[in-house]
């Protein structure tokens, strides 16, 4: 091999190590949560906060008119209102989560397709 081949292959190795150590950086739940909102995925992750949002705040707004209802049919259909709004909630969070496990599966898998890829070496 000639000195270039060399010198490209030692580049090489560097910047695999680089990419290897900034895989093997464990992240928290923040870098989890700012993960989602990147790549060809995040407009899911926006809409699901956008859902999440609008049924946080129609709960609100339902257990307000609840509260302040005296009639029971009224106050049933608040409160039917307000079990929906937070199954929706639920749901919501459940997807989020399962979204960001999958992202955290997906970085787990380039770990170790480049520790793989170091052995092979």
């Amino acid at each position: 091999m000639s000195k270039i081949d060399e010198e490209l292959k030692s580049r090489l190795n560097s910047k695999d190590q680089k990419a290897v150590d900034e895989l093997d950086r464990e992240g928290g739940l923040t870098d989890l949560v700012s993960l989602s909102f990147s790549g060809t995925g995040s407009w899911i992750t926006y809409y699901m906060y956008f859902v999440g949002f609008a049924a946080f705040f129609a709960a609100v707004y339902l257990y307000v008119n609840f509260a302040a209802t005296a009639d029971i049919k009224t106050s049933l259909a608040y409160g039917i209102g307000i079990v929906i709004c937070v199954l929706v909630l639920v749901m919501v969070k459940i997807l989020s989560w399962q979204n960001m496990q999958r992202l955290e599966l997906l970085r787990e898998i380039k770990r170790i397709e480049m520790r793989v890829m170091q052995l092979s070496k």
